[in-house]
């Protein structure tokens, strides 16, 4: 009898693996791709040191070429995109400070004053 049974699997080029990450597909999706399971994909990471590094490469391709066009759009004063920066690589972070009016304890206030509060208005 001939073979039986899957035939072995056989990496793709590292380049398609590259570029399929480079494009920002999660493993899960990389996996899709190439037509295997996530768990087969993690297990040929560890199988295949090339296969390995051209998603790592891809990844940090991927990475780079937004971090590019984000520093672009800083650079041209997109205040939006600063503020993105800044929250996810600076530690900035939104709060709200919540002003209670002075000798009211929080448990003495009624339903309405409390909701005046939230939303800011005058007690």
């Amino acid at each position: 009898m001939a073979g039986r049974g899957r035939p072995p699997w056989v990496p793709p080029e590292p380049a398609v693996v590259k570029k399929l990450a480079a494009q920002g597909l999660t493993e899960k999706q990389i996996a899709d791709a190439l037509g295997i399971c996530h768990d087969t994909l993690i297990n040929k990471k560890k199988q295949y040191a090339e296969f390995a590094e051209a998603i790592k490469e891809g990844k940090a391709l991927g990475i780079g070429s937004v971090t590019s066009e984000l520093m672009k759009q800083i650079k041209a004063g997109n205040t939006t995109a600063t503020i993105f920066y800044l929250k996810c690589r600076a530690g900035w972070k939104e709060t709200t400070v919540l002003e209670m009016p002075q000798g009211k304890r929080l448990e003495e206030m009624t339903d309405e004053e409390l909701l005046a509060i939230i939303e800011g208005r005058k007690l």
